[in-house]
C-alpha cells in the first residue's frame, strides 16, 4: 500500500498538458531510461498486486481480523490494487508511445480513477487514525461496528468520486499526445489543483498528526503510569504492548505516505502558480 505508485498518471498527465508545442518525436526517451522504468514498473505491479492481495485475502479468512481498522486498511488495499492493474500499466504504455493509443473512454477514466485512489487512501488514513483515537485516547467508548467501518468506507469511496468527478470532463483527446487536462479556463485549473491539495493532503493531515501526537502522549503516560507503585494500573500488558505495535505501524505508514506525496503536491503547485507567473 505504497503512495509513490499513485504519482505517475498525474505527472504524466500534468506535464503533458504544458508542453503542447512539443511532438511525440522530440520527447523520446533513451534506451536506458525505458529499460530502467518498465523494471521498476514491472516490479511495483507485481509486488504490489501480490502484497495487496494477500492483506484481502487474510482479513477475508479470519473472521477475527474483519474488524474496523482491518477492513479500513482492505481498502487501502484495493485501491492500491486498482493502480496496479490499471494505471500503471497505461502510463508505463503512454510513456513508451508518447501518445494516448486507448481512446476516449479510458483517457477519461484514467486520471479520475488516479484522483480517486489519491482521495481514498487520504480518507482511509482519516478513518483509521479516527478508530486507532477512540481505542487509545477513549478506551470506553464502544469500538466501531463491522457496519459502521463499512458505511465509513462507502462515504469515503463516494467522496473520492466526487472530488474526482471533474477529471473527467477535463480530459480529452487532443494532439500532440492523444489525452490532456484541458479545463475552460486557467483559473479553474488551479482551484481544482489547489482544492486536491487542500482536501487530499493538507486538511487530512491537519487532523492527522494532532491525533497521532495525542496517542502517542497518550501511551507514554500510560507507561509512566504502571512503572508508579501508587498508580494502580491493571491493564494487560499484552494488550497494551498491541496497541504500541499498531500505533507505531500506522505512524510509519502516514509518515510515508505523507513523505512520498508531498513532492508531488509542491510539484503542481508549482506548475500551476509558481511556473506560469514567471
Amino acid at each position: 500500500m505504497d503512495a509513490t505508485s499513485t504519482t505517475a498518471v498525474m505527472s504524466t498527465s500534468n506535464v503533458t498538458s504544458m508542453t503542447t508545442t512539443a511532438t511525440p518525436e522530440e520527447v523520446y526517451d533513451p534506451l536506458w531510461v525505458i529499460t530502467i522504468r518498465w523494471i521498476i514498473g514491472a516490479i511495483i505491479v507485481f509486488v504490489g498486486s501480490i502484497g495487496n492481495v494477500m492483506v484481502c485475502a487474510v482479513v477475508y479468512k479470519n473472521q477475527r481480523m474483519q474488524t474496523a481498522m482491518n477492513l479500513f486498511l482492505v481498502n487501502l488495499a484495493v485501491w492500491d490494487i486498482l493502480v496496479c492493474l490499471f494505471n500503471i500499466p497505461f502510463t508505463l504504455i503512454y510513456n513508451q508511445l508518447k501518445s494516448w493509443p486507448f481512446g476516449l473512454f479510458w483517457c477519461k477514466t484514467m486520471p479520475t480513477l488516479q484522483v480517486m485512489n489519491l482521495s481514498a487512501s487520504t480518507g482511509s488514513l482519516v478513518a483509521i487514525t479516527i478508530e486507532r483515537y477512540r481505542a487509545i485516547c477513549l478506551p470506553f467508548t464502544p469500538p466501531l461496528s463491522k457496519f459502521q467501518a463499512k458505511l465509513i468506507i462507502a462515504i469515503v469511496s463516494m467522496s473520492s468520486f466526487l472530488v474526482a468527478l471533474p477529471e473527467v470532463g477535463a480530459y480529452k483527446q487532443a494532439p500532440p499526445f492523444g489525452c490532456m487536462e484541458v479545463f475552460p479556463t486557467e483559473d479553474l485549473r488551479k482551484a481544482y489543483s489547489l482544492f486536491l491539495f487542500l482536501f487530499c493532503y493538507f486538511l487530512p493531515f491537519l487532523f492527522i498528526a494532532p491525533a497521532y501526537t495525542r496517542m502517542i502522549l497518550k501511551l507514554w503516560q500510560e507507561d509512566r503510569d504502571e512503572s508508579s507503585p501508587s498508580s494502580g494500573v491493571t491493564e494487560d500488558p499484552k494488550n497494551q504492548r498491541r496497541k504500541r505495535n499498531v500505533l507505531r505501524m500506522m505512524v510509519i505508514v502516514v509518515l510515508c505516505y505523507a513523505i512520498c506525496m508531498l513532492p508531488t503536491y509542491a510539484t503542481f503547485l508549482w506548475l500551476d502558480f509558481g511556473l506560469s507567473g514567471t
